[in-house]
């Protein structure tokens, strides 16, 4: 495993779990999902690149969510 993706995932599991923390303090569901994907998705995703993707996606989806 590259330097690039250990951070990339600690990055990404850090984010996730201040994205849920922040969405149970506010009761906003769609930060929670946001939050335990981000926590769980690198365990299921092995690219590296895929993974920053996902992540950018992830990080955009309790915002587009709460615009609709």
């Amino acid at each position: 495993m590259s330097l690039f993706k250990v951070l990339l995932v600690v990055m990404m599991s850090f984010a996730g779990m201040a994205y849920f923390g922040y969405g149970k303090k506010q009761q906003n569901m769609s930060t929670m999902i946001a939050g335990g994907l981000m926590m769980g998705i690198p365990y299921f995703v092995s690219g590296t690149w895929v993974l920053f993707l996902i992540w950018l996606a992830l990080i955009a989806f309790p915002v587009v969510w709460s615009r609709m």
